[in-house]
């Protein structure tokens, strides 16, 4: 007998399943594996942009940092504080939306999947509508022990903002100097974000007059229904972390 008339004979002994039977069988697979957050945590998604479509192809954009980009970015981390969670803090810098979650969203059982999948379906829903253009976000959860944690992490991403801006200016110079992505490698690659940055400044990739969003990135703040877009966050670290002891 084949294996799918064993699975046939099986079928008829036993009998067609119920809808509710049906269900407890597919939800164990949907279910088990989508854990839920841990409790008293401090969470961030971060959210990582991808252009999406041929409509890339024709539009004049200089992606990721034409001001364009940025405003729909901005618009799109401004819709996400409606989707249903409290949101404290959000940090944009090139196509990547970072969100900090109020604490007590970490004290009722939230699953993982549902989380990290709806806000990401927002956000690339409300990127289309302020740009007329597409936008996967790749999403992470992070979940963070200590406020300590998330202010680490905000100053990780302000410096990954100064290191893709720098790294994105130095090899489009190099890249037209005739130079080959070895020479590249081996001219910017080793280098410190403090020497990659003075070096941008020397060739005049970057002056007093580059945005300070494009530099260090924006944050956006909601106070009494109202959104305050800090499109030139302080320049010293210790400086950003009296903004940030405000808002985690």
């Amino acid at each position: 007998m084949t294996e799918k008339r064993k699975r046939d004979a099986k079928a008829d002994q036993d009998g067609p399943k119920t809808l509710a039977e049906y269900q407890r069988l597919f939800e164990r697979f949907e279910n088990y594996g989508d854990t839920l957050v841990f409790p008293d945590t401090h969470l961030i998604i971060r959210m990582d942009g991808r252009r999406y479509g041929a409509a890339w192809d024709k539009a004049d954009i200089d992606y990721p940092y034409d001001k364009r980009v940025f405003d729909a970015l901005v618009e799109t981390a401004k819709a996400l504080y409606d989707v249903g969670y409290k949101i404290n803090y959000s940090f944009i810098h090139g196509d990547e939306i970072s969100l900090l979650f109020d604490l007590n969203e970490s004290l009722n059982p939230r699953k993982r999947g549902r989380l990290v999948s709806g806000l990401a379906s927002a956000a690339a829903l409300n990127f289309a509508q302020a740009l007329g253009l597409c936008v996967l976000f790749h999403t992470k959860l992070l979940e963070l022990p200590s406020r300590e944690h998330v202010a680490d992490y905000f100053i990780w991403q302000r410096k990954v903002a100064m290191r893709n801006l720098t790294g994105a200016l130095l090899s489009d110079r190099l890249k037209r100097e005739g130079k080959s992505p070895q020479e590249i490698n081996a001219e910017i690659g080793r280098l410190l974000l403090e020497e990659r940055e003075s070096l941008a400044r020397e060739r005049g990739l970057i002056t007093d007059k580059t945005p300070g969003w494009i530099l260090r990135g924006a944050g956006v703040i909601q106070k009494n229904g109202k959104f305050l877009v800090e499109t030139k966050l302080p320049e010293s670290d210790a400086d950003y972390l009296k903004l940030l002891e405000e808002v985690i």
